[in-house]
Order: C-alpha cells, then sequence, then structure tokens
C-alpha cells in the first residue's frame, strides 16, 4: 500500500501550523488525506462538482481540499484528453474564485493535458497574490505562459521532497521568531527596572530579558530596552 511521502507529510504540517489553507490537486489517490489526519487535520472535501454548494466556504475551513479530477473510488473522474479539455461552469466559477483570493504554490504539475485547470488559471483577473511554480526538469510551452500571464515566478528544484521540507523548515522558523513574549513589553520594561539595581540578580535579569524580551524586540545592534 502507498503511503504519504515527505512532500504530503510536509504539506500537511504547513496546514496543521496555520501556513496553508487550500490544497488543489489533480490526483485521484488520498495520500494527501491520510497525511492530513497524521497532524490531526480533517479536511473538507471537494471531489465533484455536486458536492460545492454544500462545501463549507474556505474562509472557515481548517483546510479545503479540492480534487479537481475526482477520487480514484468515483466512476466520475475525469481522465481523458476531451475531459481534462474543460470544466463545468460550477467547478469553473468555484475554481476561479478560489484563485482570486490565494497566492498560488504549484509542484507537480506540467500543465500540458490539464488545459482546463491552465484556463481557469489564467482567466483570473487579480494579481495581489503571488505564483510560484516549483519544477524539476524544464518548463513546457503552456508552462512558461501560465507564469509570464500571472507574472509568477519558476523555482528549479531537486525533487517535491526536498522543497516542500525545506520550505516547512523557514516557514516554522518565521513562526518560532514572531512568537509572542509570555509577558508584554510594559510589564518587561517594569520587570527590568526593578531588576537593574540590584547586582545579585544579574543572572537571572539575563535569562529574564533573553527569554521575554530579546525574542520580540529583535532590535538593531546598538539599542537597548528601556
Amino acid at each position: 500500500m502507498k503511503v504519504p511521502s515527505p512532500a504530503h507529510r510536509a504539506i500537511a504540517r504547513l496546514v496543521a501550523i496555520g501556513a496553508v489553507r487550500v490544497i488543489i490537486t489533480t490526483n485521484f489517490d488520498r495520500l494527501t488525506e491520510r497525511a492530513l489526519e497524521e497532524q490531526g487535520v480533517v479536511p473538507d472535501i471537494v471531489d465533484q462538482e455536486s458536492r460545492i454548494p454544500g462545501a463549507m466556504p474556505y474562509a472557515h475551513c481548517r483546510c479545503l481540499l479540492v480534487k479537481v479530477h475526482g477520487d480514484y473510488l468515483d466512476t466520475r473522474n475525469l481522465n481523458t484528453v476531451d475531459e481534462l479539455a474543460s470544466y463545468k461552469p460550477k467547478l469553473r466559477r468555484f475554481l476561479l474564485r478560489i484563485l482570486e483570493d490565494h497566492g498560488l504554490v504549484v509542484c507537480g504539475w506540467s500543465g500540458e493535458y490539464d488545459t482546463a485547470l491552465a484556463d481557469v488559471i489564467m482567466s483570473t483577473t487579480g494579481r495581489r497574490f503571488g505564483l510560484y511554480w516549483m519544477h524539476v526538469g524544464a518548463l513546457g510551452d503552456r508552462a512558461v505562459r501560465i507564469i509570464a500571464d500571472r507574472r509568477g515566478t519558476s523555482l528549479q528544484i531537486e525533487s517535491a521532497d526536498a522543497a516542500f521540507g525545506l520550505l516547512l523548515q523557514r516557514v516554522e522558523a518565521l513562526k518560532e521568531l514572531d512568537r509572542p513574549s509570555p509577558l508584554d513589553s510594559t510589564m518587561v520594561a517594569a520587570i527590568t527596572k526593578r531588576m537593574v539595581p540590584r547586582p545579585d540578580e544579574q543572572i537571572q535579569l539575563r535569562e529574564f530579558l533573553t527569554t521575554n524580551w530579546g525574542r520580540r524586540g529583535r532590535r538593531s545592534p546598538g539599542s537597548r530596552p528601556t
């Protein structure tokens, strides 16, 4: 039995920490769902146009998983060239709305055969959020056109596993840096002023500032807390 790859698990972890809210996949399998479940995340799934009216609005979802070609246990999968040429109006509008409201990271998709999805991406009118296209080999003509149309960025990677693993590491590092201090700045300043005149508390003062002010402030060299 196939198991989620490191890339699946990294994406699931990005969902769990709140960095990713929507996943669009052309795969029929359930490896993404398994990886999410390992992180304790139960996604809202849209794998057929008929599920769109009853779907939770993505603004209120912890994770929305859109399987644009269906699920492997459903006989209504989209697979042939003709089936991938266009989407039904309701699904097309649904995807357009998602892509207008979110940035897009592409990985493992050539864009050459799924002409309906490529058309939806190029039909978005907003350019508020970026597009980043991760690829191992050379990009095809359609991918190049999509990136140019969306003013996106192409990123040469070694593999999906390595790329998403590195992305996860950096996002977690940024979240750690932005973690708020247990005490607000006013309280930290007040306690600091009380401890500074006491020579016997200098070690405790250093530990206190490292824990509470250093993470919060990250001030430029030479600056000091007041």
